[in-house]
């Protein structure tokens, strides 16, 4: 498993219970084992076990040291990964609807890295975004959830699309091959597409570019105000 979080986690009971959240991921430990990133709050009781648990931490004040530390990451991950991301391993700069917010975390261009790193060299088999504590009148928080969900997806089920839409190719004719112009002048279909039979990989994409498949929306015209020069 990989785990995005402040919090280790790893207590054996806490207030009486064994199946409380400070010790989920103790008890995953039982069933898999666990590399713990973004890690920045944890228990005497918790540093003391560590070395004894099949589980390996990069802690957050720490694990940029070294250049390749997403490697180092992918590296001590299994074949198959379940991702598991509490949104308070984020930085609370742009997450701070979250029950226990701690400073520092991943940013999110940190975040999408490692989450496409590992759908590229790993089976991800499943995934969950907890926490969010939604802010009334705040809704960045909760639209980067919304994203990171979508990213996820993208990166986990992308590379099986053997066409690209009309919209897509506009945006990225400039990125991939002639599937764009030829599919730009057809409807789309994926027997329109000449790269179709040749099962054409989705290309991949900057993280920092986002795609928009539906057409703006067309802004109405306004009229000069009356009386104005």
């Amino acid at each position: 498993m990989l785990q995005v979080d402040a919090h280790a986690g790893l207590r054996d009971t806490f207030e009486g219970s064994p199946h409380h959240r400070a010790c989920a991921m103790r008890r995953v430990l039982t069933y898999a084992r666990a590399t713990q990133v973004g890690i920045r709050s944890l228990s005497a009781e918790e540093v003391a076990v560590v070395p004894t648990l099949p589980t390996e931490l990069f802690f957050d004040h720490d694990m940029r040291d070294e250049a390749n530390w997403l490697e180092r990451i992918i590296d001590s991950l299994g074949d198959t990964v379940y991702i598991t991301i509490d949104v308070d391993g984020l930085d609370p700069s742009i997450m701070p609807a979250t029950a226990r917010p701690e400073p520092g975390g991943l940013s999110w261009y940190e975040l999408l890295a490692l989450v496409r790193l590992v759908n590229e060299r790993r089976t991800v088999v499943g995934c969950d975004v907890v926490e969010l504590c939604p802010v009334p009148g705040l809704v960045a928080p909760n639209f980067l959830c919304a994203k990171l969900i979508y990213k996820i997806l993208a990166y986990r089920f992308g590379a099986a699309l053997r066409w690209c839409s009309p919209a897509v190719s506009a945006c990225i004719s400039a990125l991939v091959s002639p599937c764009a112009s030829s599919c730009a002048s057809t409807s789309g279909r994926p027997a329109d597409c000449p790269a179709a039979a040749r099962s054409l990989p989705f290309p991949k994409i900057p993280p920092h570019i986002h795609l928009h498949t539906d057409a703006a929306p067309s802004q109405p015209s306004r009229s000069p105000e009356a009386g104005a020069s």
